[in-house]
Parts: C-alpha cells; structure tokens; sequence
C-alpha cells in the first residue's frame, strides 16, 4: 500500500483472512466462485482503487498495482486468464498452502 501511495494511487484493504465459513457464505451468497479459497489459508487479500473516497474496481486502473505486486514478489489475480481478478493478490505458496489445507480438511472428514 505504501509503494502505491508513492505512485499516487490510493488502495484500501477490502479483503484478507476468511474462515471457511465466511466462504462458505460468499460462495452460497454468489459473491465467489470457490468454496475454498487461498484467503483461508490467511496468504491472500484483496485491495481496492479508491477515487474521489469511492472504491473503484475499474480493470483498468489496476494495471499499475498488479505491477506493484509482481514487484514484491505477489501473485496477481489480474494474470488470471479463466477468471481475472483484479484486486486479488497472494504470496507464491498460497496454492500449495490451500492444497494442504484441503487435504487435512479431507483426512478429517474421514475419520
């Protein structure tokens, strides 16, 4: 958010942990299209553009935070081709964390 703020571009932290209940009432809710997701395994956020006080999610205005993130060594939702998300970010071992974290919740349902 700093190095934004250099560039001029106001962000706003939208998004961060969720537990998978809180997912779970996204998804049912039709606002995400996972069940699970890297933002349980806490490595993920998601940011906003604000203009003007408002949040704008205009694709094209994230075009320099995505930049920004790749910078710090982010993963950038926008790079998404299936399903660009533009405000997404995570760290590089989001996935796997995610993938670790669904195979102890698969071992536990069957116990």
């Amino acid at each position: 958010m700093e190095k934004a703020h250099e560039r001029g571009i106001q962000l706003r932290l939208t998004s961060g942990f969720r537990s998978p209940q809180q997912q779970e009432e996204l998804f049912l809710a039709g606002r995400t299209k996972a069940r699970r997701s890297v933002h349980n395994t806490g490595l993920a956020f998601d940011v906003a553009v604000v203009i003007d006080g408002k949040l704008d999610y205009n694709a094209k205005l994230y075009t320099a935070v995505g930049e920004i993130g790749r910078e710090l060594g982010l993963v950038w939702g926008g790079e998404r081709r299936s399903f660009p998300d533009y405000p997404h970010f995570e760290t590089a071992s989001a996935q796997e964390e995610l993938k670790r974290l669904l195979g102890s919740e698969r071992s536990a349902e069957q116990k």
